[in-house]
């Protein structure tokens, strides 16, 4: 699973301004963070999101505006929203401004809205989870830390309700997890899309008794549970055992991609273009 498969590409939102400042190399943490912005529903339409990206992209680039110095656009590399879908803001090669004196060596996961009041969503942190996951060994180091904003400066930030997950967003499918409780999570995407599927038959009729892995396992968990099926509370780890099995079922059966109206286990073109019509819609 490559990172940027996880994320909406920078130039879905329409930026206005620069891409960050100078080139930067792989980032030997992740900074986590949040907006302090709006709190949109995990039902808000990519639409909204969209409009809250450029509204980022305004604030970070006042804020950081000097004389002589115009700004940089948007402080931070990723935004990942209550629905759980997550939007490029600076990209990974770029500098940004977010991590106070940090940002060559850094790169920032901002969750959007305000976690001293709020609870993240689990699709949120399932999102921010497989990105850092991800981008270990390619966009950051292998044993990349991830840190809080609050732990190189005083300030709240992440909020402390992010930052008691900070544990679980660091690890990785064969590390101990801590569970995610968290009633908020939205209904299925509605919204469908036409679109063209060139993915492999992915088989779990068996994952009762095998885990079955691989990209398109990993793929597979995240569209699930951004159409609001949990996959378990590894959450997504490219590892479908009987959670995930249950997941698809799940999702089969609602959407009429199985068999005759039942779940079939089998991932086909079918599936794929409903769960990938879903996200993208």
């Amino acid at each position: 699973m490559d990172v940027s498969d996880l994320i909406i590409p920078r130039n879905t939102w329409n930026p206005q301004y620069d891409d960050g400042e100078t080139p930067v190399g792989k980032a030997e943490k992740v900074s986590l963070h949040h907006s302090v912005t709006a709190q949109l529903s995990p039902a808000s339409t990519t639409a909204m999101e969209s409009a809250q990206m450029r509204a980022l992209e305004k604030i970070g680039h006042s804020r950081f505006a000097r004389p002589g110095f115009m700004g940089t656009g948007i402080s931070y590399n990723v935004v990942i929203f209550p629905s759980g879908r997550a939007w490029q803001g600076v990209s990974f090669n770029r500098r940004g401004t977010h991590t106070d004196g940090m940002n060559s060596t850094v790169r920032s996961i901002c969750f959007a809205g305000n976690y001293e009041l709020h609870e993240p969503t689990e699709l949120q942190l399932a999102t921010g989870r497989a990105i850092i996951a991800a981008g270990r060994g390619d966009t950051w180091t292998k044993d990349a830390d991830v840190i809080g904003h609050r732990d190189i400066k005083q300030t709240a930030c992440p909020g402390k309700n992010i930052y008691k997950h900070r544990a679980f967003l660091a690890t990785g499918h064969d590390e101990p997890v801590i569970p995610v409780t968290n009633p908020i999570i939205p209904k299925p995407i509605v919204t469908r899309v036409a679109v063209n599927v060139n993915m492999p038959v992915l088989d779990l009729r068996g994952a009762n008794d095998k885990v079955v892995t691989g990209r398109e396992v990993h793929v597979m968990q995240f569209l699930l549970v951004l159409a609001g099926y949990s996959v378990g509370r590894a959450g997504i780890d490219g590892r479908a055992g009987k959670d995930t099995r249950a997941a698809l079922g799940r999702f089969q059966v609602d959407t009429k991609t199985g068999t005759s109206g039942k779940a079939d286990y089998l991932v086909g073109e079918k599936s794929w273009r409903e769960l990938i019509g879903g996200y993208r819609g």
